[in-house]
């Protein structure tokens, strides 16, 4: 008789993890949170592009994101975090 073969996985359990990748950042990407139409916060922000009162270019690594609107204000940039409130009316990924 053959014993049977049992397979014990010796890796941490914890969340899913489809990619093996921890940050975001470490495929190019950024992760953005958007707060009904009144704040948008962005984790992998590199820099501003333009900034007015009526529109927000950032800077997101391989492209941009354009926020158009009224009353931006940029309230925390630091750390490649971002944070915008103001009248959000559209929001525009360019690559």
């Amino acid at each position: 008789m053959s014993k049977r073969f049992k397979f014990i996985s010796k890796k941490k359990k914890g969340k899913f993890n489809l990619f093996g990748i921890e940050n975001n950042n470490e495929i190019g990407g950024a992760h953005i949170e958007l707060f009904s139409n009144k704040e948008i916060s962005i984790d992998g922000c590199c820099g501003v592009f333009d900034y007015a009162e009526d529109y927000i270019r950032l800077n997101i690594g391989k492209g941009s994101v354009m926020l158009c609107g009224k009353n931006f204000d940029i309230v925390y940039f630091e750390n490649q975090q971002i944070t915008v409130k103001g009248n959000i009316s559209s929001l525009e990924f360019c690559v």
